[in-house]
């Protein structure tokens, strides 16, 4: 028997997840299926080389939505299942367990496998990787037999576990291939760093470390062989080296990419009706200066999620979104915006023996990236120099008593852009308008607990409208109207609420009866016991006293 679906989701994880719940946020009504090889219903998965691996965080805390969400949205869930062959031309899945599915779009969000090893010994029990639920549990089971535990890969995976691993008290010792940890991904600060804090924690670290196979005992790994002849004696090895896009089917199928599945900047892969989003997604960035990559990372994820999900709406709208990743380890929260790739440049602000401090990169003294180690304020004013790419001296950026919000060249920072501008001159009167306490859901924060967890959020807005030259509701801006474009942010993922306010304010000003905006953005949920705001003022005109403020 054959099943059809409006939309059919390949993969479970945060892209497929997110873009199921983003159709629904957008009002999509036609029939969703999301497929997934796992039995588990759609979950975080950071948390499993940290918190999950120590035990401190129960499985039910890291679902994705609540297991009736899906049901309730009408969203089919069709788990343990894979998809074996996708016919293009016919819209049509063959699924590996039997039965066939079509589908009239097809959202590829299968993700990657982890690289496995490839010398002797690497299928020996006792070898793990760090990908799925399963692979934890199973991780977890073997933990009390082993006391010494390699981790070959000092990428985030690679150190997140060793982190973890230290914690339970086991003896840990990282292989690296490159002469520092975190070599792809971040600049020789940030890799030196980390280098000391681990083995500060009793962690041994080798680099320019290459394995040459596995040695074994009764079917079990018990040593790591290195190139160099050494051994290394351990009871479990973990491996970290990357992973491997989950595309065959599709590249079976004719899609066009090498290093997964070539997409477009509405996601769009060369097959028809097909698209394809998340780890296994090569696409053109623009934080990459036009280079094709793949991004792995929770952001891209979502992201490219909402992209597919506006373009199936009538929405359509490119990707462009600014990439930023976070890594736990120890006591410090590693968090990065932008791609350092590249960069000729890497300002040091602050102190690393202090443990918060930032790496700031340039790239032909404009930035492009930041590492921020325990230091929040300046990863969120720094993604405004990323976003802007911000030509700033090098000096004052290195000054930690220098705010980075006010090393925006002179007047960019709060400059309204050009097509913000009204063409025409002032109106010689304008009235206001206000819409107060607009309470809404949506998909915003910094933190990673808060991506793809709605919150709600209190709007107001105050506009300065040219009054009307008759008593008829085709002169005025109608109230609903705000309400509508709130809403249409809200299924947006944005970080800060202050650009949830700047959007809503530049939106309700292309409006031509509106002259200027007052938006302010109330989240109850950031602060216990307090109210945290931010309020954007955008325009050309002045609202009367009482109205508003900083409109000009």
């Amino acid at each position: 028997m054959t099943v059809r679906h409006d939309v059919v989701i390949v993969g479970t994880g945060h892209a497929g997840a997110q873009a199921a719940i983003a159709l629904r946020q957008r009002k999509f009504e036609g029939t969703i299926a999301l497929i997934g090889d796992e039995r588990d219903p759609p979950y975080e998965r950071p948390p499993l080389s940290k918190d999950y691996l120590t035990g401190e965080k129960p499985f039910d805390r890291m679902l994705i939505r609540p297991e009736r969400f899906w049901d309730e949205r009408g969203i089919t869930l069709l788990l343990g299942r894979r998809v074996a062959a996708v016919d293009a031309q016919e819209h049509r899945l063959t699924l590996a367990e039997g039965g066939v599915m079509e589908y009239g779009a097809l959202i590829w969000a299968a993700g990657a496998t982890p690289r496995r090893l490839a010398c002797p010994g690497h299928d020996l029990s006792g070898v793990h990787s760090i990908r799925t639920r399963a692979d934890v549990d199973r991780l977890v089971m073997e933990l009390p037999a082993a006391s010494r535990i390699v981790v070959v890969g000092g990428g985030y995976i690679g150190l997140e576990a060793a982190a973890a691993l230290a914690k339970l008290g086991k003896r840990v010792v990282i292989l690296e291939a490159q002469d520092r940890v975190l070599s792809r991904v971040a600049g020789e600060p940030i890799s030196r760093f980390f280098e000391a804090e681990h083995r500060a924690r009793g962690t041994e670290i080798r680099l320019s470390a290459t394995v040459a196979g596995l040695e074994q005992a009764r079917g079990a790994v018990r040593g790591v062989r290195l190139a160099d002849g050494r051994l290394i004696d351990c009871e479990m090895v973990i491996v970290g080296i990357g992973i491997v896009p989950a595309v065959a089917p599709l590249r079976a199928a004719g899609a066009v990419g090498e290093n997964g599945v070539m997409v477009d900047a509405h996601c769009r892969t060369s097959l028809p009706d097909i698209f394809a989003i998340g780890d296994c997604a090569a696409h053109r960035n623009i934080y990459a200066d036009g280079a094709v990559i793949r991004l792995e990372s929770v952001q891209n994820a979502s992201d490219q999620a909402a992209t597919v999900a506006k373009a199936l709406t009538g929405a359509a709208e490119p990707y462009d979104a600014v990439p930023w990743f976070w890594s736990n380890q120890f006591d410090f929260k590693l968090q990065t915006v932008g791609l350092s790739v590249g960069h000729d440049q890497a300002v040091l602000r602050g102190d690393p023996s202090t443990g918060a401090f930032t790496v700031v990169y340039l790239k032909r003294g404009r930035v492009i990236a930041l590492d921020c180690v325990n230091n929040v304020k300046d990863y969120i004013q720094g993604r405004s120099l990323v976003e802007s790419r911000a030509e700033v001296d090098p000096g004052p950026l290195s000054d930690m008593r220098t705010a980075l919000k006010e090393l925006f060249p002179r007047g960019e920072a709060a400059a309204i852009p050009a097509t913000l501008i009204k063409a025409s001159p002032a109106p010689a009167s304008t009235c206001s308008v206000s819409l107060r306490d607009l309470q809404i859901l949506a998909d915003i924060g910094a933190y990673h607990h808060e991506i793809g967890r709605p919150q709600p959020l209190v709007v107001h807005v105050t506009l300065a409208v040219v009054p009307p030259e008759r008593d008829s509701v085709e002169d005025v801006f109608d109230y609903v109207h705000i309400k509508s474009l709130a809403e249409k942010l809200s299924v947006q993922r944005i970080v800060l609420i202050e650009t949830f306010a700047k959007r809503l304010a530049e939106a309700c000003l292309e409006h031509r009866l509106i002259q200027g905006a007052v938006v302010t953005v109330e989240k109850p949920r950031a602060v216990p016991g307090a109210m945290a705001s931010a309020t954007v003022a955008v325009g050309s005109c002045v609202l009367k006293s009482g109205e508003g403020a900083g409109l000009r």
